[in-house]
């Protein structure tokens, strides 16, 4: 529509560019590793004590002892006991290994899913604000820009968001990111802009016969909630979900209407541009190799020229 070119989509780093952070333990304790060989060195004692036991036991016993033949017997019993118990102790540390393993990749692929999310907001708003900032060198786009400021000229607004309002000043060089038509109660219908820090309602002041009448609302103070689906009583048509327009702070309904895109996919549409006017763009910084530079929310200490918290390696490839 604006004739603008879109932001490239980041392109994918291979799992195997992250760290893996883990060492094979048959690397630093050949051959089997350190937990396998703790437990057959717990093994091969208890092997050791319980064969001078029976060895003891097996002396004594004879014919003229009853009492040492029966502790003979017991004690050859009692071995196969302690066979189970030493293979369950080698293979309960075989597993224990596995598992670091495991969760050690585990990390690694979560590293990769976080990264890639962040590169998905990142281009989100790259493509956001290549709209916003098209007003100079886009002619559609300043058209559409000085047709919104119009309108909001005359736009009527809530007191309840006048602590909030910015002034008509910041909406000059606003360029819609999303227009589409709605239905304001049951017969009004109209038309919604959206821009990166406000939403406008322009409805039919009188339907059929001329007339229009603006609503502004800054999308950074107020939610919009879906409405379950509504049958008129005097009417067999079921009308299509709305949208209702709440307050932030006091959750007072100061708006509904249906968008012609749907419900859904409107109010997608608009969490997205409202995550993008209230986030941090810091949040969203890269190393030069293309990784995330931290994450969880963790800021460096030193400044954005601190070493990547989850750096890439050399030879991946990069966005």
């Amino acid at each position: 529509l604006y004739e603008i070119e879109a932001p490239a989509l980041p392109k994918p780093v291979p799992l195997t560019a992250y760290p893996l952070d883990f060492t094979p333990p048959q690397a630093t304790c050949p051959p089997w590793g350190l937990s396998v060989m703790e437990a057959m060195n717990i093994v091969a004692a208890k092997s050791g004590d319980a064969n001078k036991a029976m060895a003891d036991a097996a002396a004594e016993a004879s014919p003229d002892n009853p009492d040492a033949a029966c502790a003979h017997a017991v004690a050859v019993a009692s071995s196969f006991g302690r066979e189970e118990e030493g293979v369950h102790l080698v293979l309960n540390a075989f597993q224990r290994q596995d598992d670091e393993e495991q969760a050690a990749r585990l990390d690694r692929k979560n590293i990769q899913v976080m990264d890639r999310l962040a590169k998905m907001q990142a281009h989100k708003r790259a493509s956001i604000f290549a709209i916003r900032e098209s007003y100079r060198s886009s002619s559609n786009a300043a058209l559409a820009s000085d047709d919104f400021y119009e309108k909001s000229l005359t736009a009527g607004r809530d007191s309840a968001l006048a602590e909030h309002d910015p002034g008509l000043l910041s909406l000059q060089h606003q360029v819609p990111l999303h227009k589409c038509s709605i239905l304001a109660g049951s017969t009004t219908t109209g038309t919604c802009y959206m821009t990166t820090t406000h939403v406008l309602f322009w409805t039919q002041s009188i339907p059929l016969l001329g007339g229009h009448q603006g609503t502004l609302f800054d999308i950074r103070s107020v939610d919009f909630v879906i409405q379950k689906a509504s049958k008129p009583r005097l009417s067999p048509i079921t009308l299509p979900v709305g949208i209702s327009v709440k307050h932030k702070e006091t959750k007072k309904t100061l708006y509904k209407f249906r968008p012609s895109i749907g419900a859904e996919r409107w109010k997608t549409f608009v969490e997205i541009v409202q995550q993008v006017a209230v986030e941090n763009p810091d949040d969203l910084k890269f190393s030069e190799r293309g990784g995330i530079l931290y994450m969880y929310g963790d800021k460096p200490s030193g400044g954005t020229k601190d070493a990547p918290s989850t750096p890439v390696s050399e030879g991946a490839e990069t966005v």
